[in-house]
C-alpha cells in the first residue's frame, strides 16, 4: 500500500531540491529500532521517497559494505544493519545518512542514529524510561521524563543538541528526572537526551525530539515507530503485555491486530486501543500467536514489528488420558496394549504385569514406550493383567489394569459395554462408545439406522470403539450401533438413539466434589456432576496458591478425577468447570486435598520415640478434652493419651481421656491401663475443654500412672509394683487413638470419633536417663491410616513440633 505523506517525519523534514526535471522527496527516513541492547542486534533503515531513482544509505565502514545503494524510485526502501557487541562500558552511538539521487539533482535526509547501550556491570545504571519525543504549541509547557535504575542511585544531567544530534551541550541546572520549560519558537528540531551516572559506569537515553508549532499552521508529521513490541514468553494461566510507541502529528491513534497464521493475515483485537495490550491468562492454544501494533493519523498508517507469544505448559504430574483395555488372542497371536498420559515435564511410562488378579505388580522388562507389545501369547498368560505407570518430577500416575484373554482357538465376540443415547444440540459433537471382549480381539463398525431400526447403513470409517461426529438437526431420533467381528463370528450391540436439539439449558451442579485426605501414594478420587442440555463437558481445575489461581488439568475431562496423591500436593484444591455452549459454564466449590507423609498406622496418630537400647522411665503430656462430634447413628470412639511401650512390645503403661460416639451422643471419661490388664475407669467427670495432665513413671519395679483435670481440680494416681509381664521400657507415646474392642487385630478397630483437633502441649519424656522434649528424644511422626489394604484413607494426621519440640495438633480427617 502506498503512503502519501503531505508532511516529513518529526526527526527528518520534507527536503526539496528543484532540478530541470523532477523534484526529489524524503518524506521519511527512521531507524528501528533506536535502541539496541549490549548484545548488539539488527537495525532496519527505512525511508519514503518520491521520484528518485537511487537511495544510499551510508554507515560506518565497520557495519558492512558502505555505501549501501539501492533503487528506490517512489516509496519505501529499506537496508538492515547489524551492529556488533558492546563491550565497552559505556553507549556507543551509530549515525546513518541517507541521500537520494535522480534527474541529475540529489537530496539528503537529517541522520538518524542509534544507541547501543552499554556492557552491562553490576550496579551500573540502566535505563528503565525513555523520554518521549513532545510536539507543543509555542509557549507551552514540555515535560519529558526519563529514569535509570543502579547501584548506588545514578545522578542524571540532561543535554541538548541544536543541529540533529550531531553536538551535545548540558543544560545548567537539568538534574532532575524530569525536565520541564517553556517551548521558543526556535527550539522545533532541537533533541534532548539524559545521562545518568554512578561510580559504576553511565548511560545514555535515546534523544527526544522536539516539534515546535505555531498556532496558526501545525505541521503535519507522518507516524514512526519508536517502541516495537517484544515477543514474550509465558506459563499457561500466566500473563502477557505487549506494548509499542509510535510518534506524528498529529499524535496518532493505536490499533493492535493478531495473526494466528504466522503474519499471513491479521484482524483487529476488539478494544484493544492503547499503547499497551494485555492477556491476563495465557493459554497453551495461543502459543504461536502475533501481534502488532497499527498508529495512524491524517499522514497515514504504520504498523509494528510482530511480537511472538510463546506459552510453555504449567509443570504438571502426569494424568492418565487413554486407558489400556482388555485384549483377546489366539494362542500364538501378538498382542498390543496402549496407554497415554499427559504431564509437563513429559512422563516416562513402565509397563507393569499382575498374575495374581491385581494383588501384587512386577515390571515388564524393556516395556517403556507408550504401546507394549509381545508375541507369542500362551495359554498360561489367559487372566494376566497390565497397567501402565506414568512417571515425571512431579509424580506418577497408573492407568487402569487391562486383561489379557487367551483361548486355544478363537471365541466369539461378546458385547462388554453397550453404547447410550445421546442428547446434544445442533452443530455439536455426538459421541457413541462401545466394547466387546472376544479373541482375537474383534474388530468394529458402526451403523446408522434412520427408520427405527428397520434398516441399517454402514458409517463409512466408523471402525473404532468410539464414533464422533457434528450432529445436524436432521439426525435427531436416528440409532447407532456397533458391530463386533472376529474369526468367530460377530455380536451386535444395542441400539442407541441420537437426539439433537435446536437449543439447550445452561449447566448447573448437582454434586459438588468433597474433600479429601489420603496417606501419599494412595490414588483417591473427586467426583462432580452438573445438569444441563445438552450435558455439559467438564474440566477439573487445580489450585496451588489456597484458590487464588487456577489451572487446567491435562485429560481430567470426566465427572471423576483420580489421582495418586503425593505429599507436594497436600493443600491443592480441586474444582470442577461445566459446560455446553449455552449461557455461562458452572464451576463446583473446591474441593481440598490433604495428603499425609508420616509413618502410618491404623489405631495411632502422634509421635512415639523408641530408639533402639533405650530404656524410657517418664513421660507426661498436657492437652485440651477435644469435642466427639459424631459423624453418624452408631459408635465411634477416640482416646488422647501418654504412656510408655506398645510401639514395639505387647505391653503398655498409659492414662488418658475418651472422646466417644454412641447412637448420636457424645460421652466422656478418664482411664489408666496397664495393658493387657483391664482399663481402669476413672470416677471423676471429665467434660471437653477440660485442661489436662497425663504422666506415666517408674522407679525401680514401681510404676506410676498420674492423671489430673486442671480445669476441675481433682488428681488420679494407680501404683503398682513389677506388673506382669515385665514391661520393657522401650518406647514413649503422646497419642490419639481409636481403640480395639477385641484381641483379634484390626477387624476389632472401632471407628474413629470426630475429634478436630487435638492439641498436646508439655510433652517431655526421660529417655536413658536424660529428661527432654519430644523432639530430644528424636520421637517421629505417626499417621493414621484406614485399614484398606490398597489406597488407605488417611484418618487423623500430626502436625510438625511447634517451637521448642514439645507441643504440636492433631487433626481428624476420617472414621474408617
Amino acid at each position: 500500500m502506498r503512503i502519501r505523506l503531505a508532511a516529513s517525519h518529526a526527526s527528518a523534514p520534507m527536503i526539496a531540491l528543484r532540478s530541470r526535471h523532477t523534484t526529489l522527496r524524503i518524506g521519511l527516513f527512521t531507524a528501528a529500532p533506536s535502541r539496541v541492547p549490549a548484545a548488539g542486534g539488527q537495525v532496519k533503515l527505512t525511508a519514503v521517497v518520491a521520484h528518485a531513482s537511487t537511495c544510499t544509505f551510508t554507515f560506518a565502514a565497520s557495519l558492512g559494505r558502505s555505501p549501501a545503494q539501492k533503487a528506490c524510485g517512489s516509496g519505501k526502501v529499506s537496508t538492515v544493519v547489524t551492529l556488533p557487541r558492546n563491550r565497552t562500558a559505556s553507549d556507543r552511538s551509530f549515525r546513518f545518512d541517507l541521500t537520494a539521487s535522480g534527474g541529475g539533482s540529489r537530496t539528503s535526509a537529517a541522520p538518524v542514529t542509534v544507541i547501543e547501550v552499554a556492557a552491562a556491570r553490576p550496579g551500573a545504571p540502566q535505563i528503565t524510561l525513555e523520554p518521549s519525543n513532545a510536539t507543543v504549541a509555542v509557549g507551552a509547557t514540555v515535560s519529558l521524563a526519563a529514569a535509570a535504575r543502579g547501584k548506588p542511585k545514578p545522578s542524571v544531567h540532561w543535554q541538548v543538541s541544536e543541529d540533529r544530534g550531531r553536538r551535545w551541550a548540558p543544560m545548567p541546572g537539568a538534574t532532575s528526572d524530569t525536565l520541564v520549560f517553556a517551548a521558543a519558537p526556535n527550539q522545533s528540531g532541537w533533541e534532548y537526551r539524559a545521562v545518568f551516572s554512578n561510580s559504576k559506569g553511565s548511560v545514555t537515553t535515546a534523544p527526544a525530539l522536539l516539534n515546535v508549532q505555531s498556532a496558526a499552521s501545525p505541521a503535519i508529521i507522518a507516524v514512526a515507530i519508536l517502541t516495537n513490541p517484544a515477543s514474550v514468553s509465558a506459563a499457561s494461566g500466566t500473563s502477557a503485555a505487549f506494548t509499542a510507541s509510535a510518534s506524528g502529528s498529529p499524535a496518532p491513534s493505536v490499533q493492535w491486530q493478531l495473526s494466528v497464521d504466522g503474519g499471513a493475515t491479521w484482524s483487529n483485537i476488539t478494544g484493544a486501543a492503547t499503547t499497551s495490550y494485555s492477556i491476563a491468562a495465557v493459554t497453551v492454544n495461543e502459543s504461536g500467536d502475533q501481534f502488532r501494533a497499527v498508529f495512524t493519523n491524517v499522514a497515514g498508517s504504520v504498523a509494528s514489528a510482530a511480537a511472538t507469544l510463546t506459552v510453555s505448559a504449567l509443570n504438571q504430574a502426569p494424568q492418565v488420558t487413554t486407558q489400556p483395555i482388555n485384549q483377546g488372542a489366539v494362542v500364538n497371536q501378538s498382542v498390543t496394549f496402549s496407554a497415554a498420559a499427559s504431564g509437563q515435564p513429559t512422563p516416562t511410562v513402565q509397563w507393569e504385569e499382575s498374575t495374581d488378579g491385581g494383588g501384587s505388580w512386577t515390571p515388564v522388562p524393556d516395556a517403556t514406550s507408550a504401546s507394549y507389545t509381545f508375541s507369542p501369547t500362551t495359554q498360561a498368560q489367559s487372566g494376566a493383567e497390565f497397567r501402565a505407570v506414568f512417571t515425571n518430577s512431579l509424580g506418577s500416575a497408573t492407568t487402569s489394569a487391562a486383561m489379557l484373554t487367551v483361548s486355544v482357538s478363537p471365541t466369539r465376540p461378546a458385547i462388554a459395554t453397550q453404547p447410550s443415547a445421546q442428547t446434544v444440540i445442533a452443530g455439536q459433537t455426538a459421541t457413541f462408545t462401545a466394547a466387546a471382549t472376544g479373541a482375537p480381539t474383534p474388530g468394529v463398525q458402526w451403523y446408522d439406522s434412520t427408520d427405527g431400526g428397520g434398516s441399517w447403513t454402514q458409517v463409512p470409517g466408523a471402525t473404532s470403539p468410539t464414533y464422533s461426529f457434528p450432529a445436524a438437526a436432521s439426525q435427531s431420533g436416528d440409532e447407532f450401533e456397533a458391530v463386533f467381528t472376529n474369526a468367530a463370528g460377530a455380536a451386535t450391540s444395542n441400539a442407541a438413539t441420537l437426539s439433537v436439539l435446536s437449543s439447550g439449558t445452561p449447566p448447573q451442579i448437582t454434586q459438588e466434589p468433597s474433600n479429601l485426605a489420603a496417606a501419599a501414594g494412595s490414588t483417591i478420587s473427586f467426583t462432580a456432576a452438573a445438569s444441563g442440555v445438552p450435558t455439559p463437558s467438564v474440566q477439573w481445575e487445580v489450585s496451588t496458591d489456597e484458590g487464588g489461581t487456577w489451572g487446567d488439568i491435562s485429560g481430567a475431562t470426566s465427572a471423576t478425577y483420580s489421582l495418586s496423591a503425593q505429599t507436594a500436593e497436600s493443600g491443592d484444591q480441586y474444582r470442577a468447570v461445566f459446560s455446553n455452549g449455552f449461557g455461562s459454564p458452572a464451576t463446583s466449590s473446591a474441593a481440598s486435598l490433604v495428603v499425609g507423609g508420616d509413618a502410618g498406622s491404623t489405631n495411632w496418630s502422634g509421635y512415639e520415640a523408641d530408639q533402639s537400647g533405650t530404656l524410657y522411665t517418664m513421660v507426661t503430656g498436657s492437652w485440651i478434652v477435644p469435642p466427639a462430634r459424631c459423624p453418624g447413628p452408631g459408635a465411634y470412639y477416640s482416646s488422647v493419651w501418654v504412656g510408655i511401650d506398645g510401639a514395639n512390645s505387647s505391653t503398655v503403661e498409659q492414662d488418658g481421656t475418651e472422646s466417644d460416639c454412641a447412637s448420636g451422643s457424645p460421652s466422656y471419661y478418664a482411664w489408666s491401663e496397664f495393658f493387657p490388664a483391664a482399663t481402669q475407669v476413672i470416677g471423676h467427670t471429665v467434660l471437653p475443654g477440660d485442661s489436662m495432665t497425663g504422666s506415666v513413671s517408674v522407679s525401680g519395679s514401681t510404676w506410676t500412672l498420674t492423671l489430673q483435670d486442671n480445669s476441675r481440680g481433682w488428681t488420679f494416681t494407680a501404683v503398682t509394683n513389677a506388673p506382669t509381664p515385665t514391661p520393657a521400657e522401650s518406647s514413649a507415646e503422646w497419642i490419639v487413638e481409636r481403640p480395639s474392642l477385641c484381641s483379634g487385630g484390626s477387624g476389632c478397630l472401632t471407628s474413629l470419633a470426630d475429634f478436630g483437633t487435638a492439641t498436646i502441649t508439655g510433652a517431655s519424656a526421660t529417655a536413658g536417663g536424660i529428661t527432654g522434649s519430644i523432639s530430644a528424644v528424636n520421637g517421629s511422626p505417626l499417621q493414621m491410616e484406614g485399614t484398606q489394604a490398597q489406597n488407605p484413607h488417611l484418618l487423623a494426621l500430626p502436625s510438625a513440633l511447634g517451637a521448642g519440640g514439645s507441643s504440636f495438633s492433631d487433626t481428624w480427617y476420617g472414621s474408617s
